[in-house]
């Protein structure tokens, strides 16, 4: 089984995105303690407007977890570390 966790925001690009900002980190640590188990995807929605409009992102962050290749959940915003700990379990 492989899980994929897409976050779909400009984060790196552009400043202006502070939930980004704010839920980048968490991201990040929940997914450390995981040990491998999920991969962690950034995509800049200012360079792959389409692969965006694919999946329906009109407000960032936007994540969209993947198992199996197939879309599985998602949340939009910036949420607290238990919600994305929660999230991130729900994966496996």
């Amino acid at each position: 089984m492989s899980c994929w966790l897409c976050i779909y925001s400009s984060h790196e690009c552009c400043s202006w995105c502070g939930p980004c900002k704010v839920l980048d980190p968490v991201l990040r640590e929940e997914v450390t303690k995981l040990e491998d188990k999920v991969d962690l995807a950034r995509v800049d929605v200012d360079k792959v407007t389409e692969l965006a409009l694919t999946y329906d992102v009109s407000s960032i962050p936007h994540v969209i977890s993947f198992v199996d290749g197939m879309k599985k959940s998602q949340f939009v915003g910036s949420v607290s570390q238990d919600e994305v700990a929660k999230f991130l379990k729900k994966l496996l």
